[in-house]
């Protein structure tokens, strides 16, 4: 559900109880359609490998689950000051719904939480850019070509041509397209140093210890308040993380009263169809009575991560037993667990952390979340000014603790509301972008080789976000700005050549129509804020517009600024700050706004 929404204060009065009350009422914001190169969101089938990278340049409010496991901060572009990416994720005093957390008051509170998915930071495998890979051609190097060569690449379920410059791990299948479609081939590859990849022999997966002295480190950068309330200097930004307990398997993790957690610690997908979950002896079972404690049909569980099992699900009330047994399909015995005391409304058992072969008495229930063994990595508290600057911070993970597989990091902040009475707004921003973990990071270049937007284009339409339909058929072609004014940057210590282009969506029926831009080179570091003249290049979408809604009531359009570089990043995320984007809809209501309120007010008296 998406968290911001814009927010109205109603005043009441009563005349025959002369009272006073306040009603404030929560408009649902329409989430913004995807519409990105690279594929965004996917269920978390595999563990992540580094490197891990999300500048937050998505066109949608909330973390994507690829790298993200909740969703209680909001992605946006309009909160931070001179963000360094176009895209930001903001950490305030709201809840997932938008509402004020249930515990916030003047006093400090636990808000927001930003926590990654699980992490491999335990081994690898070698990885190359697959458009500088060669074959050997008697005394020769050919780069594979276009055209010929391909790599099943799993986020998007599709073959990639290897010119593209998706990462080849050692030992990936390297697949030829034939007239019916593609077949896998057995190569001798070598890297742009013409050196053999022997893994590309027999494709073999060899994956290699992270050791401390890998150069792992975690960076990001961040801001207190911006274009919104600053945290005071009661309130702070933590970083903490967490890893499992060494040993992998599927285990029984967590029992309350009335849920059971099971924590998947492989690196594969795991089902628990046909499982058993058996809240008793199992010498207390008739074998016809087996079938009980048969797990319902539930989602598999990605690696290192949870499911639940309710007691409902086994038409009991709740859970009483102190002894517990996970059972395969064949009723093998997955995993045990022998409790100290019987299980209830005030008692309940945790591993901590999530798979530790000794049990803990529960303090806090964490349904489908790791066990609370959180540690603190780095925090700054508020310092109650407008901060108009983000600050870079670096943390290296060089200590044997952090090299584990599951490996997880969250951002959190501690808000507090103001004691005036004229306030009724939401407080205390913390705004992060560029988040990026990856190893051998070397100290003179803090930010990836890349290009991106730093702000959204200005609105091509001067007067409304949103019109009538109806009075769209007022408009001529003189009432839109046929200027795109951005600002971009080069994080790269090399010079890029950018080819920038225009284009319109229509989201009713995914029907684009783009036109080329103009080219400029960025010199190294160089950040640069440009007015493009659309009429010098021939763009024209009025007519676009016209024949698109014609015979629709309500329709979104999408006017896109995006740029190609001469130089393809080695990973698609990093393209997802290639495109700057303002939406024009025509439905039955006017709006000035994008949709995203700087600020709250209300009238009180």
């Amino acid at each position: 559900m998406p968290k911001y929404i814009v927010c109205i204060l109603f005043i009441v009065c009563s005349a025959v109880a002369q009272a006073q009350y306040e009603h404030i009422e929560y408009l649902p914001q329409t989430p913004k359609k995807l519409l990105l190169k690279s594929t965004l969101d996917f269920s978390p089938t595999r563990l992540l490998t580094l490197p891990f990278f999300d500048d937050f340049a998505y066109p949608q409010t909330t973390p994507t689950t690829q790298l993200w496991a909740d969703d209680f901060a909001f992605v946006n572009t309009s909160f931070a000051y001179n963000p360094p990416t176009i895209g930001v994720l903001t950490l305030d005093a709201l809840d997932r719904t938008g509402n004020l957390y249930p515990q916030a008051s003047s006093n400090v509170f636990t808000a927001d939480y930003a926590t990654s998915q699980p992490i491999n930071l335990f081994d690898y495998r070698k990885m190359f850019a697959s458009d500088k890979l060669y074959i050997k051609t008697g005394t020769t190097f050919e780069l594979l070509e276009k055209g010929t060569y391909y790599l099943y690449e799993h986020s998007l379920h599709d073959f990639v041509d290897m010119v593209q410059g998706i990462p080849y791990y050692a030992g990936d299948t390297i697949y030829t397209k034939t007239a019916t479609g593609f077949a896998p081939s057995q190569l001798s590859v070598y890297d742009e140093n013409k050196n053999l990849i022997p893994e590309s022999l027999d494709n073999s997966r060899i994956w290699i210890p992270y050791s401390i002295n890998d150069s792992i480190v975690l960076s990001f950068y961040c801001q207190a308040g911006g274009n919104a309330d600053s945290p005071e200097a009661q309130d702070s930004l933590v970083l903490e993380y967490y890893t499992p307990f060494a040993r992998q398997g599927v285990f029984i993790n967590e029992i309350t009263h009335q849920w059971i957690e099971v924590f998947n610690a492989t690196d594969t997908v795991v089902s628990l169809a046909g499982y058993y979950l058996i809240a008793d002896t199992l010498e207390g079972i008739p074998e016809q009575e087996m079938t009980q404690w048969h797990i319902p049909a539930i989602a598999a569980i990605a690696p290192y991560s949870h499911a639940i099992v309710s007691a409902g699900d086994f038409g009991i009330s709740d859970f009483t037993s102190n002894r517990y047994y996970l059972l395969s399909s064949t009723r093998t015995v997955v995993d045990s667990a022998f409790l100290e005391s019987t299980v209830s409304a005030e008692i309940s058992y945790a591993r901590l952390p999530d798979g530790n072969p000794e049990w803990s008495f529960s303090v806090i229930e964490t349904p489908a979340q790791p066990n609370d063994t959180w540690h603190t990595l780095w925090n700054i508290g508020g310092g109650g000014q407008q901060n108009e600057e983000f600050t870079f911070h670096q943390i290296p993970l060089n200590a044997a603790k952090y090299l584990q597989k599951g490996f997880r990091f969250r951002f959190k902040n501690y808000a507090s509301l103001s004691n005036d009475v004229s306030h009724a707004r939401n407080e205390d921003f913390w705004h992060i972008d560029m988040v990026w973990i990856d190893a051998n990071r070397e100290k003179n270049k803090p930010n990836i080789a890349d290009v991106a937007f730093s702000t959204p284009i200005t609105p091509l339409f001067n007067r409304y976000t949103a019109l009538p339909k109806a009075h769209f058929s007022q408009l001529t072609e003189d009432d839109f700005r046929m200027t795109a004014e951005s600002s971009f940057r080069n994080f790269d210590a090399i010079s890029r050549k950018i080819k920038f282009h225009f284009a319109v969506h229509n989201s009713h029926n995914n029907n684009s129509v783009s036109f080329p831009s103009f080219e400029t080179d960025l010199n190294p570091y160089q950040i640069v804020s440009e007015r493009d003249i659309l009429t010098d290049h021939d763009v024209e979408f009025f007519d676009y517009l016209t024949d698109e809604s014609a015979t629709v009531d309500s329709i979104d359009f999408e006017f896109q600024y995006f740029f190609t570089d001469n130089n393809n990043p080695l990973f698609d995320q990093y393209r997802w700050n290639d495109t700057s984007r303002v939406k024009l809809t025509l439905a039955n209501y006017y709006a000035y706004d994008d949709g995203t309120p700087e600020a709250g007010y209300g009238l009180r008296n």
